[in-house]
């Protein structure tokens, strides 16, 4: 699925293709929950000198060996990855994911999602 460029719409049938695709991925989740593994992207410069500690979602893997091998690879200095493993379920038809977000890890099942769709997860 291809997906518009900035300042122009999907056209209708994009958009009920994606509309099928994560109808289809929230059924599944509601029949038993679907594991993801997701790498967290840390400002070690800010958690040392700023605010404190927060991380965010940086990319989402079906495999906890690949998001393993996504936060060993090089990158800056003031830059640390972190795997975390989250579950996605449906409760009271309202998708859940779990563990719930942390006000230092602000991730959400919204944010989940959009990255599995990216990479082409579901």
């Amino acid at each position: 699925m291809t997906e518009a460029a900035p300042g122009e719409s999907m056209s209708d049938a994009n958009i009920d293709r994606l509309a099928d695709v994560i109808g289809t991925f929230l059924n599944r989740a509601a029949q038993q929950p679907v594991t993801v593994w997701a790498t967290l992207r840390e400002d070690t410069y800010e958690t040392l000198f700023g605010d404190g500690y927060y991380a965010y979602l940086d990319k989402v893997f079906d495999s906890p060996i690949a998001a393993l091998g996504r936060s060993n690879e090089p990158r800056g200095d003031w830059v640390k990855l972190h795997v975390r493993r989250y579950e996605i379920s449906v409760s009271s038809k309202q998708p859940v994911l779990s563990p719930e977000p942390s006000e230092s890890e602000p991730v959400t099942v919204k944010d989940v999602v959009e990255k599995m769709l990216r990479a082409g997860i579901i």
